[in-house]
């Protein structure tokens, strides 16, 4: 485009991160802000925390953050519910809860809803279940996204009467209809507390089919409680309805290994390979010293990359689980030598030993680094 103003320039910062390419609509950000000649809006700082939240670098937030005090920009209700939603999701409840009771009376049911669900991710169910309180208090009605994080608070407080309470106020005093999500967090709150009765007869009353988050909910109380009959159906259902979940595959083959069903064990793993079900790589985010970083996990023999210099970090056993020790191995060495391109790319390699059974386990994994 010849001549490119913000509305061009947000809307592909919007597509890069509704596509989750959000480290390339930093790196769009960055670009327009070089060229100097349009001044981001509201809007496309909302769309720049937005890519922040997603990839839970709260650095970068912080940045975004003080960008818009130097533009000069008011803290309106949208980029006020950025602000909190980014906060919440990057670890910094604190932060959040300061610019949700900054936007004074302008909050609005957004504000509101995004505050009580950062306060229940963060584990401040009692904090959450008092805000909400405040707000219909203030006038303002709850929807169905409220109450995902009011339900979400007395999981995790395991508060089932305050969540049983929340479940029929919804309909009751609101004249909102329960959806999948909200009984799938009304399962998980009764299978945490031990009562799969109780999960299992609510299931049973639902007015729509139970879809896997529903049967996850009722798997992971089922497996706390021991409850092996339960944890078969709900794996069976769950890959009944999603063939591709391989670790649903990998847990009825346990849960038969474990019941001494071992013909029905080996059933699973050979349908695994007949379907050709494959176990996908595990995928974690850290951020360090203002670098974002994300790690894809496989097995892999012991031994770090021939030729590289490494650094050992020793992790006290007393903080990982029982019978585990950790290292990790951080290579250090320049990139040209081994042909790695110069956008920072590192080698991550972990080792875990297990004391237990005297068993080696080694992942080694890349993680692309962007400042």
């Amino acid at each position: 485009m010849p001549s490119r103003n913000v509305i061009s320039w947000s809307s592909m910062l919007d597509g890069y991160v509704r596509w989750g390419q959000c480290e390339e609509s930093l790196e769009l950000f960055s670009q327009m802000k070089e060229e100097n000649k349009v001044m981001p809006n509201e809007y496309t700082m909302s769309i720049l925390l937005a890519a922040c939240e997603h990839l839970g670098s709260l650095e970068h937030g912080k940045w975004a953050h003080a960008y818009v005090y130097k533009l000069g920009m008011e803290i309106n209700v949208v980029l006020g519910n950025s602000l909190i939603e980014m906060y919440a999701k990057c670890g910094s409840i604190v932060w959040a809860r300061l610019v949700f009771e900054s936007l004074g009376p302008k909050k609005d049911l957004m504000a509101w809803s995004a505050m009580i669900s950062g306060l229940a991710m963060h584990g401040h169910w009692e904090d959450c279940l008092s805000l909400f309180s405040n707000m219909v208090e203030n006038g303002v009605r709850p929807d169905d996204i409220t109450f995902l994080g009011v339900l979400s608070a007395c999981v995790h407080g395991g508060s089932v009467s305050q969540g049983k309470a929340m479940f029929e106020r919804m309909s009751k005093e609101f004249g909102i209809s329960p959806s999948v999500q909200h009984y799938g967090c009304m399962i998980d709150l009764y299978g945490r507390a031990g009562l799969i009765d109780e999960a299992w007869d609510l299931l049973n009353t639902m007015p729509m089919e139970p879809d896997v988050l529903i049967w996850g909910a009722l798997l992971s109380g089922a497996r706390i409680c021991g409850d092996i009959e339960t944890c078969e159906i709900a794996l069976n259902k769950i890959i009944e309805q999603d063939p591709t979940n391989s670790a649903a595959y990998v847990l009825l083959s346990n849960v038969y290994t474990k019941m001494g069903r071992w013909k029905d064990a080996r059933h699973i793993r050979d349908l695994m390979k007949t379907k050709r079900v494959k176990r996908v790589p595990g995928l974690s985010s850290i951020e360090a010293q203002k670098l974002t970083t994300h790690l894809t996990w496989q097995y892999r023999s012991l031994g770090a990359p021939s030729g590289i210099n490494i650094l050992l970090f020793l992790t006290e056993a007393d903080s990982l689980k029982p019978f585990t020790t950790q290292s990790l191995i951080l290579g250090m060495n320049s990139f040209s030598r081994y042909g790695l391109p110069s956008r920072k790319w590192r080698f991550l390699h972990i080792h875990l030993l297990r004391n237990r059974g005297g068993k080696d386990l080694s992942y080694y994994c890349s993680s692309s680094c962007t400042a």
